[in-house]
């Protein structure tokens, strides 16, 4: 009944103007005559649940019935989100800002709502992020989204009634830094990898199939929006066969940068298996997920911001708050803003708090000790061990 009425709905959402025209370009491929292939994509969008996008994507047009059943089609996809997941609970995952505040330990970025009544912490998120990532709450395919400089605009109070415009339907989020492997194949967007989970009755996640998306010519990676494709092996995360574009364009090379799509090896690819496994059970409601995951220098590794810190260190208040995070009041890390609101936290920490300090800086070819002028020979002793560690 859910595959019925889906098709009917696209029925009349369809644009007829693309699907004339998609009968043009195969009839012009094919040399079928138009008639022919209406006809043939009208049988497959009743068996196949194929519409014309699918059955051109696809070439149906050239398969047998039984190669043709083997496909899943939109519509056959739209059966298995409507038979796993609950339809309230949908808006969980597509609402992006109810989305980054239910998996906010799994971003590792910066991120804001603007909703029309937070101004002074969508202004601080500008002021500390001189480029980010604009995108609308609803909304798919990369369409909307913008990379905005803060330079570009007079000032801060300029962009902030810019963005307010399209307030409460707007989050923005702090650019990521990508993995050199990825960077490797197209430094342009973030590409990221589609990973396809089932939750069993019992909480099991099965993995149903990864796909490597790659931008190509703009700072998105969707597959609508100038993107390409490329299969990635389950167990391994080899890429396994070669990349190709909406418009069919294949690709054993990116065009743009030369390098080998087809044999690459997506890193810590077993992390990122690992990190969606732990994401499945936090809606219950929603069964089969596609995840899209991004790799940096440090992995898809839990990174829980920006939140207070009273929300990181002290379980009572987040539940006061009604914060709903696994490392609410359970931080490992807490990550300053700035070095001077690192040394603020820092001496707070062991000025008032009693705690033990080390001083440690990374990102040099080597770690580095950098203690206070009042450090106590202990917490240089112990910065010391941190680093040889390290080293």
């Amino acid at each position: 009944m859910g595959n019925a009425k889906f098709l009917i709905q696209r029925v009349l959402d369809m644009n007829y103007r693309a699907m004339l025209d998609t009968i043009g370009q195969i009839h012009k491929r094919t040399g079928r005559s138009r008639w022919w292939i209406f006809q043939d994509m009208r049988r497959c969008a009743t068996k196949y649940g194929a519409g014309y996008v699918d059955y051109n994507l696809f070439e149906l047009y050239d398969l047998t019935p039984e190669l043709r059943d083997t496909y899943l089609t939109r519509a056959r996809n739209n059966e298995m989100v409507v038979k796993y997941n609950s339809k309230a609970a949908m808006d969980e995952l597509d609402d992006k800002a109810k989305f980054n505040a239910r998996f906010a330990d799994f971003l590792r970025r910066d991120w804001v709502h603007v909703t029309g009544e937070n101004r002074d912490e969508v202004l601080d998120f500008l002021s500390r992020h001189q480029f980010f990532m604009s995108k609308p709450t609803h909304g798919c395919c990369g369409r909307g989204i913008e990379k905005l400089n803060t330079a570009d605009f007079p000032s801060l109070d300029a962009l902030y009634e810019r963005l307010l415009k399209q307030a409460p339907d707007l989050e923005l989020e702090e650019l990521i830094v990508q993995h050199p492997d990825l960077n490797a194949i197209y430094p342009g967007s973030i590409n990221t990898a589609r990973i396809v989970t089932l939750r069993g009755k019992r909480g099991k996640v099965y993995f149903i199939a990864a796909l490597l998306r790659v931008g190509n010519g703009k700072f998105v990676d969707n597959f609508d929006n100038g993107g390409m494709l490329a299969p990635v092996d389950l167990d391994t995360g080899t890429i396994t066969g070669v990349a190709v574009d909406k418009y069919k364009n294949v690709y054993e090379k990116h065009p743009a940068t030369g390098a080998a799509i087809m044999g690459s090896v997506i890193p810590d690819w077993d992390k990122a298996k690992e990190l969606v496994t732990r994401a499945a059970p936090l809606i219950p409601e929603v069964r089969y997920v596609g995840w899209d995951v991004c790799f940096t220098p440090s992995g898809p590794c839990l990174v829980e911001g920006p939140i207070s810190l009273d929300l990181a260190t002290d379980r009572e208040a987040a539940q006061v708050k009604g914060y709903q995070s696994p490392v609410a009041g359970d931080a490992d890390i807490l990550l300053a803003p700035s070095i001077a609101a690192g040394n603020l936290l820092g001496k707070s920490l062991y000025g008032l708090a009693g705690g033990e300090m080390a001083g440690v800086v990374l990102g040099a070819s080597v770690p580095i000790t950098v203690n206070s002028r009042g450090a106590t020979p202990e917490e240089k002793y112990w910065s010391i061990l941190i680093s040889a560690a390290m080293n």
